[in-house]
């Protein structure tokens, strides 16, 4: 089969019976990588589950994120305020691999480098909270020579990430972030 009719087949599956785990190919993953990410999905298959993650800020005037460049590590729970970045690996719960389809390729004119940033738009806009799977953020060994080109020099070190941030999360999107980040800094 043609690569054609594979994505074809792909963007007409109407239904999805198991999780989808998404990763980097430039990273050497452990023996124990998906097993771990297996296991916490069946302590809590409706959310999605990644070993490596950001938690997002709000900035003081309250209407956008401070730079990603300066978000501390995930929190070791499930929440929205995770921003999951599929260089370790995530898992998509069916119920999101559905929203994920019905999103269609909107994310091409909003954020068309940064998979990552969709993805966690999806969940906070459909609250599905991201876990961070360990209490510290993972980020697994890369293979050597393969960073040469990488969308890390883009988004991260160019700050590319933020502008497509601008691009894609909206005012509801800065309001639900709000609260929760009220919510946790009243729980500290």
């Amino acid at each position: 089969m043609n690569d054609e009719k594979k994505l074809l087949k792909c963007e007409n599956n109407t239904e999805f019976d198991k999780p989808h785990v998404v990763a980097d190919d430039d990273i050497i993953y452990p023996r124990w990588w998906l097993k771990k990410l297996c296991d916490s999905h069946s302590k809590n298959p409706k959310i999605i589950h990644t070993y490596r993650s950001h938690m997002m800020v709000v900035d003081e005037n309250k209407n956008a994120l401070t730079p990603y460049n300066s978000w501390p590590q995930g929190l070791g729970k499930p929440t929205n305020l995770n921003f999951a970045t599929c260089v370790s690996g995530v898992l998509f719960p069916v119920n999101f691999l559905i929203i994920m389809k019905n999103s269609g390729d909107e994310y091409r004119s909003k954020c068309p480098r940064a998979d990552d940033l969709w993805l966690t738009f999806l969940a906070i806009e459909n609250d599905i909270p991201i876990t961070q799977i360990n209490s510290q953020s993972l980020h697994f060994s890369v293979i050597p020579g393969s960073q040469k080109i990488s969308l890390k020099s883009t988004n991260v070190f160019e700050n590319e990430n933020d502008v497509q941030i601008q691009a894609t999360f909206t005012k509801n999107t800065i309001s639900k972030l709000i609260d929760l980040q009220n919510i946790e800094r009243s729980q500290d």
